[in-house]
């Protein structure tokens, strides 16, 4: 189920995607994170972005996301697992607020956020350094799972390794008998091969 919105971008097509575009227009984008519920399982995909990231990038923050997860009666301590499907701000924003989650992450995702690459403005941009140190303290306390493409996470959640703007971008999916099937992260970003 989606939260609330708690982040809103009214900016413009060049705001949202790394080549610029020639044909430059209003392009507002809206902000969000999942929850999938499995058993014992309170699962969060993708934690959001702070009141920091939002103002440092000018990005309205409509609602937090721990108070987005309160208005569905989910406290932060009850979030047992955070799927991180990449770690761009807006996604990865808030791994340090959940404190009995385990965090799930792809292999090249982390190699890609603490390598070489990070030298580069244009790959770094979207990626927050703060991010990656909560990651890396979350590593070093045992609370990261690292997957190495497609993995389950229990039963009716699986994980699944896609092309996209980064190495180590991954989807969920999640099979329920009598809701069906459902794919995340619903996205408009734009492909970016991966280097």
């Amino acid at each position: 189920m989606p939260c609330p919105s708690r982040g809103s971008s009214s900016g413009r097509v060049h705001d949202h995607f790394i080549v610029r575009d020639m044909h430059d227009g209003p392009m507002p984008v809206d902000f969000y994170v999942w929850v999938a519920r499995r058993g014992e399982h309170t699962v969060l995909i993708d934690t959001g972005f702070g009141q920091q990231s939002a103002a440092k990038r000018s990005r309205p923050l409509t609602v937090d996301p721990v108070e987005a997860l309160q208005r569905i009666g989910i406290g932060p301590q009850d979030v047992t697992d955070v799927i991180i499907t990449h770690l761009h701000y807006d996604h990865a924003g808030a791994m340090d607020r959940f404190p009995n989650a385990k965090v799930h992450v792809q292999d090249r995702e982390v190699g890609f956020v603490t390598g070489r690459y990070m030298c580069h403005a244009h790959l770094s941009q979207p990626f927050e350094a703060d991010d990656v140190v909560t990651l890396i303290r979350r590593l070093h306390a045992g609370d990261v799972v690292f997957h190495d493409g497609d993995d389950r996470l229990c039963e009716g959640i699986s994980l699944h390794l896609l092309p996209g703007h980064t190495p180590g971008l991954q989807g969920v999916r999640g099979d329920d008998e009598t809701r069906g099937r459902c794919y995340l992260p619903r996205t408009r970003h734009t492909i970016m091969p991966t280097c």
